[in-house]
Protein backbone atom coordinates (compact mmCIF):
# COMPACT_ATOMS: atom_id res chain seq x y z
CA UNK A 1 0.00 0.00 0.00
CA UNK A 2 1.16 3.41 -0.58
CA UNK A 3 1.45 6.49 1.15
CA UNK A 4 -0.50 8.10 -0.87
CA UNK A 5 -3.96 5.59 -0.70
CA UNK A 6 -3.16 4.84 3.38
CA UNK A 7 -6.49 6.93 4.62
CA UNK A 8 -6.69 5.29 7.71
CA UNK A 9 -3.65 5.26 9.55
CA UNK A 10 -3.01 8.45 9.40
CA UNK A 11 -6.25 9.92 11.11
CA UNK A 12 -5.30 7.19 13.97
CA UNK A 13 -1.49 8.92 14.64
CA UNK A 14 -3.65 12.19 14.43
CA UNK A 15 -5.89 10.94 17.23
CA UNK A 16 -2.83 9.49 18.86
CA UNK A 17 -0.27 12.42 18.28
CA UNK A 18 -1.79 15.37 16.69
CA UNK A 19 1.50 17.05 15.97
CA UNK A 20 3.47 14.16 14.62
CA UNK A 21 0.44 13.62 12.13
CA UNK A 22 0.76 17.29 11.41
CA UNK A 23 4.45 16.83 10.68
CA UNK A 24 4.06 13.92 8.43
CA UNK A 25 1.15 15.56 6.45
CA UNK A 26 3.89 18.49 5.47
CA UNK A 27 6.16 16.24 4.67
CA UNK A 28 3.36 14.33 2.05
CA UNK A 29 1.47 17.54 1.08
CA UNK A 30 1.78 16.38 -2.79
CA UNK A 31 -0.90 13.88 -1.80
CA UNK A 32 -4.22 15.47 -1.65
CA UNK A 33 -5.49 12.85 0.73
CA UNK A 34 -2.88 14.17 3.66
CA UNK A 35 -4.38 18.39 3.26
CA UNK A 36 -7.60 17.85 5.66
CA UNK A 37 -4.97 16.53 8.24
CA UNK A 38 -3.08 20.14 7.95
CA UNK A 39 -6.77 21.80 8.42
CA UNK A 40 -7.29 19.39 11.64
CA UNK A 41 -4.48 20.35 13.14
CA UNK A 42 -5.63 24.61 12.41
CA UNK A 43 -8.67 23.55 14.29
CA UNK A 44 -6.93 21.88 17.15
CA UNK A 45 -4.52 24.92 17.14
CA UNK A 46 -7.73 27.32 17.49
CA UNK A 47 -9.08 25.03 20.28
CA UNK A 48 -6.21 25.31 22.53
CA UNK A 49 -5.47 28.87 22.14
CA UNK A 50 -4.79 30.23 25.56
CA UNK A 51 -5.96 33.94 25.54
CA UNK A 52 -5.62 34.92 29.00
CA UNK A 53 -3.48 38.35 28.14
CA UNK A 54 -6.44 41.13 28.42
CA UNK A 55 -4.04 42.68 26.32
CA UNK A 56 -4.75 40.37 23.60
CA UNK A 57 -7.20 40.84 20.45
CA UNK A 58 -8.49 36.88 21.08
CA UNK A 59 -9.10 38.15 25.17
CA UNK A 60 -11.37 40.30 23.96
CA UNK A 61 -13.24 38.06 21.57
CA UNK A 62 -13.70 35.58 24.01
CA UNK A 63 -15.08 37.84 26.56
CA UNK A 64 -18.08 38.70 23.82
CA UNK A 65 -18.49 35.02 22.67
CA UNK A 66 -19.34 34.85 26.86
CA UNK A 67 -21.35 37.54 26.88
CA UNK A 68 -23.34 36.53 23.47
CA UNK A 69 -23.88 32.87 24.90
CA UNK A 70 -25.96 34.25 27.50
CA UNK A 71 -27.89 36.36 25.56
CA UNK A 72 -31.45 35.16 24.09
CA UNK A 73 -32.22 34.11 20.58
CA UNK A 74 -33.43 37.67 19.81
CA UNK A 75 -29.72 38.73 19.44
CA UNK A 76 -29.82 37.19 16.08
CA UNK A 77 -31.58 40.33 15.26
CA UNK A 78 -29.90 41.98 16.81
CA UNK A 79 -26.91 41.34 15.40
CA UNK A 80 -28.80 41.40 11.40
CA UNK A 81 -29.83 45.29 12.29
CA UNK A 82 -27.10 46.16 13.22
CA UNK A 83 -25.48 45.32 10.37
CA UNK A 84 -27.84 46.32 7.72
CA UNK A 85 -27.78 49.89 9.48
CA UNK A 86 -24.60 50.24 10.46
CA UNK A 87 -25.66 52.20 13.53
CA UNK A 88 -22.87 50.62 15.30
CA UNK A 89 -18.96 50.48 15.21
CA UNK A 90 -19.21 46.72 14.75
CA UNK A 91 -18.79 46.60 10.66
CA UNK A 92 -18.86 43.04 10.03
CA UNK A 93 -21.04 39.88 9.83
CA UNK A 94 -18.55 37.19 10.25
CA UNK A 95 -17.90 37.44 14.00
CA UNK A 96 -20.87 38.49 15.66
CA UNK A 97 -22.66 36.15 13.47
CA UNK A 98 -20.16 32.87 14.06
CA UNK A 99 -20.08 34.40 17.87
CA UNK A 100 -23.91 33.48 17.39
CA UNK A 101 -24.33 30.58 15.69
CA UNK A 102 -21.36 28.72 18.11
CA UNK A 103 -23.26 29.98 21.34
CA UNK A 104 -26.29 28.34 20.68
CA UNK A 105 -24.36 25.22 21.74
CA UNK A 106 -21.44 25.76 23.87
CA UNK A 107 -20.39 28.91 26.11
CA UNK A 108 -16.97 28.15 26.19
CA UNK A 109 -14.82 30.55 23.92
CA UNK A 110 -12.46 27.56 22.29
CA UNK A 111 -15.30 26.21 20.06
CA UNK A 112 -15.92 29.50 18.57
CA UNK A 113 -11.76 30.11 18.37
CA UNK A 114 -12.07 26.09 16.62
CA UNK A 115 -14.29 27.66 14.14
CA UNK A 116 -12.50 30.55 13.31
CA UNK A 117 -9.49 28.42 12.85
CA UNK A 118 -11.33 26.36 10.25
CA UNK A 119 -12.30 29.45 7.80
CA UNK A 120 -8.94 30.30 8.30
CA UNK A 121 -7.62 27.31 7.96
CA UNK A 122 -9.65 26.32 5.01
CA UNK A 123 -8.68 29.21 2.57
CA UNK A 124 -5.14 29.31 3.84
CA UNK A 125 -4.41 26.02 2.32
CA UNK A 126 -6.41 26.38 -0.48
CA UNK A 127 -4.44 28.93 -1.30
CA UNK A 128 -1.43 27.26 -0.80
CA UNK A 129 -3.05 24.52 -2.84
CA UNK A 130 -2.85 26.98 -5.78
CA UNK A 131 0.48 27.71 -5.83
CA UNK A 132 1.64 24.45 -5.23
CA UNK A 133 -0.52 22.81 -7.62
CA UNK A 134 -0.11 24.95 -10.89
CA UNK A 135 2.86 23.30 -11.19
CA UNK A 136 2.78 19.85 -10.14
CA UNK A 137 3.81 20.43 -6.41
CA UNK A 138 7.58 20.59 -7.78
CA UNK A 139 10.03 23.78 -7.06
CA UNK A 140 13.00 25.07 -8.18
CA UNK A 141 15.94 27.02 -5.15
CA UNK A 142 14.12 30.09 -6.75
CA UNK A 143 10.18 29.72 -6.71
CA UNK A 144 10.89 27.34 -2.84
CA UNK A 145 12.19 30.58 -1.25
CA UNK A 146 9.13 32.48 -2.13
CA UNK A 147 6.90 29.70 -0.86
CA UNK A 148 7.94 29.56 2.59
CA UNK A 149 7.96 33.19 2.18
CA UNK A 150 4.19 33.00 1.26
CA UNK A 151 3.37 30.27 3.83
CA UNK A 152 5.25 32.55 6.81
CA UNK A 153 3.66 35.59 6.16
CA UNK A 154 -0.09 35.22 7.46
CA UNK A 155 0.16 31.67 9.34
CA UNK A 156 -2.75 30.58 11.30
CA UNK A 157 -1.19 32.11 14.58
CA UNK A 158 -3.13 35.56 13.17
CA UNK A 159 -6.67 34.76 14.13
CA UNK A 160 -5.56 36.31 16.91
CA UNK A 161 -7.40 39.01 15.46
CA UNK A 162 -9.36 36.58 13.98
CA UNK A 163 -11.13 38.96 11.33
CA UNK A 164 -8.47 40.81 8.90
CA UNK A 165 -6.36 37.73 7.70
CA UNK A 166 -9.33 35.59 7.05
CA UNK A 167 -10.75 38.12 4.75
CA UNK A 168 -7.44 38.45 3.41
CA UNK A 169 -7.41 34.76 2.62
CA UNK A 170 -10.62 34.43 1.61
CA UNK A 171 -9.88 37.60 -0.76
CA UNK A 172 -6.79 36.00 -2.05
CA UNK A 173 -8.50 32.80 -2.66
CA UNK A 174 -11.19 34.23 -4.79
CA UNK A 175 -8.38 36.55 -6.69
CA UNK A 176 -6.24 33.66 -7.62
CA UNK A 177 -8.71 31.80 -9.22
CA UNK A 178 -9.92 34.80 -11.27
CA UNK A 179 -6.25 34.68 -12.38
CA UNK A 180 -6.54 31.80 -13.43
CA UNK A 181 -9.52 32.12 -15.34
CA UNK A 182 -12.07 30.75 -12.80
CA UNK A 183 -15.54 31.05 -12.70
CA UNK A 184 -17.38 34.44 -11.65
CA UNK A 185 -18.44 32.87 -8.37
CA UNK A 186 -15.12 33.70 -7.09
CA UNK A 187 -15.99 37.31 -8.31
CA UNK A 188 -18.45 36.89 -5.35
CA UNK A 189 -15.58 35.13 -2.86
CA UNK A 190 -13.55 38.34 -3.28
CA UNK A 191 -16.96 40.76 -2.30
CA UNK A 192 -18.13 38.28 0.65
CA UNK A 193 -14.55 39.18 2.23
CA UNK A 194 -15.66 42.89 3.11
CA UNK A 195 -18.47 40.73 5.26
CA UNK A 196 -15.40 39.13 7.08
CA UNK A 197 -13.78 42.64 7.52
CA UNK A 198 -15.09 45.54 6.72
CA UNK A 199 -11.65 47.44 5.60
CA UNK A 200 -11.87 44.58 2.33
CA UNK A 201 -14.68 46.80 0.83
CA UNK A 202 -12.71 49.11 0.11
CA UNK A 203 -9.86 46.55 -1.63
CA UNK A 204 -12.92 45.38 -3.43
CA UNK A 205 -13.29 48.70 -5.08
CA UNK A 206 -9.79 48.26 -6.75
CA UNK A 207 -10.16 45.01 -7.51
CA UNK A 208 -13.78 46.03 -9.77
CA UNK A 209 -11.64 48.70 -11.12
CA UNK A 210 -9.17 45.95 -12.31
CA UNK A 211 -11.54 43.40 -13.01
CA UNK A 212 -13.49 45.68 -15.50
CA UNK A 213 -10.75 47.29 -17.24
CA UNK A 214 -8.38 44.64 -17.04
CA UNK A 215 -4.21 44.95 -17.73
CA UNK A 216 -4.02 48.63 -18.63
CA UNK A 217 -1.03 49.51 -17.20
CA UNK A 218 -1.15 53.25 -19.29
CA UNK A 219 -3.90 54.45 -17.14
CA UNK A 220 -2.53 52.82 -13.47
CA UNK A 221 1.49 53.72 -13.66
CA UNK A 222 0.52 57.27 -13.83
CA UNK A 223 -1.59 57.15 -10.96
CA UNK A 224 1.10 55.22 -9.29
CA UNK A 225 3.60 57.78 -9.97
CA UNK A 226 1.12 60.73 -8.61
CA UNK A 227 0.11 58.48 -5.24
CA UNK A 228 3.99 58.59 -4.67
CA UNK A 229 3.86 62.28 -4.31
CA UNK A 230 0.46 62.68 -3.03
CA UNK A 231 0.16 60.11 -0.11
CA UNK A 232 -2.32 62.25 1.93
CA UNK A 233 -4.91 62.15 -0.48
CA UNK A 234 -6.89 59.29 0.44
CA UNK A 235 -6.59 59.86 4.55
CA UNK A 236 -7.44 63.48 3.87
CA UNK A 237 -10.80 62.01 2.58
CA UNK A 238 -12.05 59.28 4.37
CA UNK A 239 -13.44 61.17 6.87
CA UNK A 240 -15.63 63.01 4.73
CA UNK A 241 -16.72 59.98 3.56
CA UNK A 242 -17.39 57.93 6.49
CA UNK A 243 -19.80 59.98 7.65
CA UNK A 244 -21.92 60.15 4.81
CA UNK A 245 -21.75 55.98 4.59
CA UNK A 246 -23.72 56.28 8.18
CA UNK A 247 -22.76 56.25 12.29
CA UNK A 248 -20.60 52.99 12.10
CA UNK A 249 -18.50 53.80 9.66
CA UNK A 250 -17.55 56.80 10.99
CA UNK A 251 -16.66 55.40 14.58
CA UNK A 252 -14.60 53.35 12.91
CA UNK A 253 -12.86 55.31 10.47
CA UNK A 254 -12.22 57.62 13.33
CA UNK A 255 -10.58 55.05 15.16
CA UNK A 256 -7.70 54.78 12.62
CA UNK A 257 -7.60 58.70 11.84
CA UNK A 258 -7.66 59.83 14.81
CA UNK A 259 -4.17 61.75 15.93
CA UNK A 260 -4.13 61.28 19.60
CA UNK A 261 -4.48 57.22 18.56
CA UNK A 262 -1.99 57.33 16.60
CA UNK A 263 0.73 59.12 18.57
CA UNK A 264 -0.08 56.37 21.32
CA UNK A 265 0.71 54.01 18.31
CA UNK A 266 3.47 55.49 17.47
CA UNK A 267 4.77 55.64 21.02
CA UNK A 268 3.86 52.34 21.88
CA UNK A 269 5.82 50.99 18.68
CA UNK A 270 9.22 52.90 20.01
CA UNK A 271 9.31 50.52 22.82
CA UNK A 272 9.51 47.33 20.85
CA UNK A 273 12.49 45.60 19.86
CA UNK A 274 13.81 47.03 15.91
CA UNK A 275 12.54 43.57 14.31
CA UNK A 276 9.44 44.03 15.39
CA UNK A 277 9.69 47.78 14.89
CA UNK A 278 10.95 47.80 10.86
CA UNK A 279 9.85 44.38 9.69
CA UNK A 280 7.34 46.24 7.99
CA UNK A 281 9.80 48.71 6.72
CA UNK A 282 12.34 46.05 5.50
CA UNK A 283 10.05 43.89 3.38
CA UNK A 284 8.49 47.15 1.92
CA UNK A 285 11.98 48.59 0.59
CA UNK A 286 12.89 44.84 -0.40
CA UNK A 287 10.05 44.50 -2.94
CA UNK A 288 10.73 48.03 -4.08
CA UNK A 289 13.95 46.89 -4.78
CA UNK A 290 12.88 43.70 -6.02
CA UNK A 291 10.61 45.24 -8.63
CA UNK A 292 13.25 47.73 -10.08
CA UNK A 293 15.93 44.47 -10.78
CA UNK A 294 12.92 42.31 -12.45
CA UNK A 295 11.92 45.86 -14.44
CA UNK A 296 16.12 46.15 -15.31
CA UNK A 297 15.93 42.57 -16.14
CA UNK A 298 12.39 41.82 -17.82
CA UNK A 299 13.58 40.75 -21.22
CA UNK A 300 15.26 37.95 -19.48
CA UNK A 301 12.19 36.35 -17.86
CA UNK A 302 9.07 34.76 -20.06
CA UNK A 303 5.96 36.00 -18.77
CA UNK A 304 2.98 34.56 -19.42
CA UNK A 305 -0.61 36.34 -19.17
CA UNK A 306 -1.47 35.10 -16.18
CA UNK A 307 1.95 37.01 -15.14
CA UNK A 308 1.68 40.02 -16.86
CA UNK A 309 -2.30 40.54 -15.34
CA UNK A 310 -0.60 40.12 -11.92
CA UNK A 311 1.94 42.67 -12.36
CA UNK A 312 -0.88 45.07 -14.03
CA UNK A 313 -2.77 44.38 -10.90
CA UNK A 314 0.13 44.88 -8.58
CA UNK A 315 0.95 48.40 -10.04
CA UNK A 316 -2.89 49.55 -9.28
CA UNK A 317 -2.61 47.77 -5.92
CA UNK A 318 0.14 49.46 -5.20
CA UNK A 319 -1.40 53.27 -6.14
CA UNK A 320 -4.02 52.53 -3.27
CA UNK A 321 -1.51 51.55 -0.66
CA UNK A 322 0.28 54.73 -1.26
CA UNK A 323 -2.94 56.52 -1.07
CA UNK A 324 -4.08 55.13 2.29
CA UNK A 325 -0.59 54.89 3.89
CA UNK A 326 -1.18 57.54 6.13
CA UNK A 327 -4.57 55.76 7.68
CA UNK A 328 -3.18 53.94 11.24
CA UNK A 329 -3.13 50.54 10.96
CA UNK A 330 -5.26 50.36 7.60
CA UNK A 331 -2.42 51.54 5.78
CA UNK A 332 -0.17 48.82 7.41
CA UNK A 333 -2.43 45.98 6.37
CA UNK A 334 -3.14 47.36 2.66
CA UNK A 335 0.44 47.23 2.44
CA UNK A 336 0.74 43.61 3.89
CA UNK A 337 -1.59 42.69 1.19
CA UNK A 338 0.58 44.29 -1.10
CA UNK A 339 3.03 41.70 0.04
CA UNK A 340 1.13 38.90 -0.22
CA UNK A 341 0.22 39.10 -4.04
CA UNK A 342 3.93 40.54 -4.62
CA UNK A 343 5.44 37.17 -3.48
CA UNK A 344 2.45 35.77 -5.67
CA UNK A 345 3.86 37.40 -8.53
CA UNK A 346 7.21 36.58 -7.93
CA UNK A 347 6.87 32.74 -6.72
CA UNK A 348 5.40 32.26 -10.32
CA UNK A 349 7.78 34.24 -12.04
CA UNK A 350 11.00 31.91 -11.28
CA UNK A 351 8.93 28.81 -11.36
CA UNK A 352 8.26 30.02 -15.11
CA UNK A 353 12.06 31.03 -15.34
CA UNK A 354 13.93 27.88 -13.48
CA UNK A 355 17.77 28.20 -12.90
CA UNK A 356 20.35 26.44 -11.50
CA UNK A 357 21.46 28.81 -9.08
CA UNK A 358 19.89 30.96 -6.38
CA UNK A 359 19.55 34.74 -8.20
CA UNK A 360 19.90 38.08 -6.70
CA UNK A 361 16.18 38.94 -6.05
CA UNK A 362 15.20 35.19 -4.23
CA UNK A 363 18.66 35.83 -2.42
CA UNK A 364 17.63 38.94 -0.73
CA UNK A 365 14.68 37.50 0.47
CA UNK A 366 15.93 35.47 2.62
CA UNK A 367 16.65 38.23 5.42
CA UNK A 368 13.33 39.67 5.24
CA UNK A 369 11.77 36.25 5.78
CA UNK A 370 13.89 35.57 9.03
CA UNK A 371 12.76 38.86 10.77
CA UNK A 372 8.99 38.33 9.49
CA UNK A 373 8.53 34.50 10.26
CA UNK A 374 10.32 35.44 13.26
CA UNK A 375 8.38 38.11 14.57
CA UNK A 376 4.72 35.96 14.02
CA UNK A 377 6.28 32.85 15.94
CA UNK A 378 7.32 35.32 19.07
CA UNK A 379 3.78 37.66 18.78
CA UNK A 380 1.81 33.82 18.22
CA UNK A 381 3.68 31.93 21.11
CA UNK A 382 1.93 34.04 23.62
CA UNK A 383 -1.13 32.69 22.79
CA UNK A 384 -0.21 29.07 21.58
CA UNK A 385 -1.22 26.41 23.62
CA UNK A 386 2.03 23.84 24.73
CA UNK A 387 -0.03 21.18 25.31
CA UNK A 388 -0.99 20.79 21.78
CA UNK A 389 2.23 19.81 20.62
CA UNK A 390 2.30 16.87 23.36
CA UNK A 391 -0.78 15.82 23.56
CA UNK A 392 -4.29 14.66 21.68
CA UNK A 393 -7.25 15.53 21.00
CA UNK A 394 -9.30 13.77 23.52
CA UNK A 395 -7.16 15.07 26.52
CA UNK A 396 -7.13 18.57 24.92
CA UNK A 397 -11.34 18.70 25.22
CA UNK A 398 -10.78 16.91 29.26
CA UNK A 399 -8.64 19.95 29.93
CA UNK A 400 -8.12 23.67 30.31
CA UNK A 401 -4.10 23.78 30.09
CA UNK A 402 -2.94 27.65 30.45
CA UNK A 403 0.77 27.00 29.90
CA UNK A 404 1.60 28.82 26.66
CA UNK A 405 4.49 28.11 23.90
CA UNK A 406 5.97 31.44 24.76
CA UNK A 407 6.34 30.58 28.62
CA UNK A 408 8.14 27.21 27.82
CA UNK A 409 10.45 28.85 25.95
CA UNK A 410 11.05 32.20 26.61
CA UNK A 411 10.24 32.91 30.25
CA UNK A 412 12.71 31.62 33.11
Amino acid sequence: MTVSDNKIWKWVLFMIWPFASFLYAIRNFKYKSYRPVILAFFVLYGYTMIFNDSGTDANKHAKQFVEVAQKPFSELFVVLRDFISRSTGDLDLYKPLSNFIVSRFTDKPQWVFALHAFVFGFFYLKSMEKLYDEFGGTFNKNSRIFFIFFVTLFPIVEINGVRMWTAVWVFFYGMANLFYGGSKKYLFLCLSAGLIHFSLFTVNIVFLIFYFLGNKNYIYIPILIISFFMPNLLSSRVNDVSSELGEGYEQRTSAYTNEFVAQAKKEAIQQTKWFVRYRGQIITYYFLTAFILTIINRRRFIQDQIQRNLGSFLILFLSFVNLGSNILSLGSRLRSMFFLFSIFYFYRLYQLNPSKGIKLVPLLAIFPILVWAGVEFRTGAELMGAFLFISNPIAMMLTEPTITVYHVLFER
